[in-house]
């Protein structure tokens, strides 16, 4: 559901149809910008101020906020070791990095001619182009495999990880996709730093999830692993601990049958929150804005490697 693409900086410098394809941007609308390379942030911006000697103020004007409002909205990702040859054109110079970490698609301003990676013109950017058209909820079935692979495309790109699921402290060994999801991020060169699990206190005490989590989750857990647990309880006239998500600093997805694994044949519909919703989610689970009571202190479980 997330994509990732490059776009050529030298189509960003006059106001066209790449600056409002830019508007649709973001983990919520499943496609994040690559910086690619290193150096586009200092091309865009100095072709705006090229621009600004040529065009209209009112233009100008427009260019600069699209500009401010794609910087500060979180759609833009970094890569490390990028690859990126200086020598060759932009689509060019990045047939050893989508070798190996494959774009969706580059976007530049006119259609190319090329078999390295698919491009995408201002004329291709609409929903009837399976490159630009991309699905915000998907059925997933309820296995561990398939939820991690559903998550970790997000994980890759954040630093925050919150692990939303009620009913977690009550089975902890069938959240192996838990475990995968780690794995995965890890795999893919994550920079986790801040992973949480947020559960109801109802349904297991702490010394029970410790126990449950010490030969199940622990001994799979990637190296260096520390996951700090929440036990929650409703507030009176409150929210109803119900939801289950997973929170990050980049942005959310909900899954409607939870994050624990089924029986063959079942699935669960993994959705893209809006921002708004993200948002309003995102603060019902830090401890200086939540919606619910803590239920005791938080504890730490780590990986036994």
């Amino acid at each position: 559901m997330i994509h990732e693409y490059a776009v050529d900086p030298d189509a960003l410098s006059s106001l066209n149809e790449i600056w409002q394809a830019l508007e649709q941007f973001g983990v919520a609308q499943g496609r994040v910008l690559v910086q690619c390379p290193k150096t586009w942030w200092k091309t865009v911006t100095e072709n705006l101020k090229n621009a600004e000697r040529v065009l209209h103020p009112a233009e100008y004007k427009s260019l600069e906020e699209r500009c401010f409002r794609l910087k500060e909205a979180k759609k833009i990702i970094r890569r490390k070791n990028l690859k990126y040859d200086v020598e060759k054109p932009f689509v060019e110079a990045l047939a050893a990095e989508h070798a190996d970490r494959p774009f969706r698609a580059v976007l530049q301003l006119e259609r190319a001619a090329t078999g390295l990676i698919p491009v995408l013109s201002r004329f291709d950017l609409h929903e009837g182009n399976p490159l630009w058209k991309v699905r915000r909820s998907l059925a997933v079935p309820k296995t561990a495999d398939a939820l991690a692979g559903a998550v970790v495309p997000l994980l890759r790109i954040s630093t925050d990880f919150l692990f939303v699921d009620p009913y977690f402290g009550s089975k902890p060994e069938k959240y192996q996709s838990l475990v995968k999801m780690l794995q995965g991020a890890a795999a893919q060169n994550a920079s986790l730093k801040r992973i949480e699990i947020h559960t109801k206190k109802a349904v297991g005490t702490a010394v029970f999830i410790q126990d449950k989590a010490r030969a199940a989750i622990m001994p799979r857990l990637p190296p260096g692993i520390e996951i700090k647990v929440f036990q929650w309880k409703e507030s009176e006239g409150g929210e109803r601990l119900h939801d289950r998500f997973i929170l990050t600093d980049r942005g959310g997805l909900s899954s409607s049958y939870g994050w624990d694994s089924g029986t063959p044949g079942q699935s669960t519909e993994v959705s893209l929150l809006d921002d708004d919703s993200y948002l309003f989610r995102w603060g019902q689970y830090q401890e200086d804005t939540a919606a619910f009571d803590l239920a005791g202190e938080p504890f730490v479980i780590k990986s036994c490697r």
